[in-house]
């Protein structure tokens, strides 16, 4: 092997490798996430006092594992929205 193309074959080792560390970071699952909701009476009319709102989060739509949750929470809805942080930068 010539000393050009060890050189090559390592920007190329290196080229594949912060590939594969950037797709590992953008695989990874955010610790938080906003949430903004308009919550309703059966008449669709919108609410506007505190209610308790339960957040899950699953893997599927149905059958799904649990991956997050539940977090169950009294929150303020005011004109008729809510809006709240969910995970470990909530509030």
């Amino acid at each position: 092997m010539t000393a050009a193309s060890a050189r090559r074959a390592v920007r190329i080792g290196l080229a594949l490798w912060g590939w594969l560390c950037a797709a590992e970071a953008l695989a990874q699952v955010p610790t938080w996430t906003g949430f903004v909701g308009r919550p309703t009476n059966e008449a669709w009319e919108p609410l506007s006092e505190a209610r308790t709102f339960t957040f899950q989060v699953f893997g599927a739509s149905e059958g799904g594992r649990q991956l997050w949750g539940p977090d169950t929470r009294l929150q303020e809805v005011t004109d008729g929205m809510v809006s709240l942080q969910l995970g470990d930068g909530g509030v």
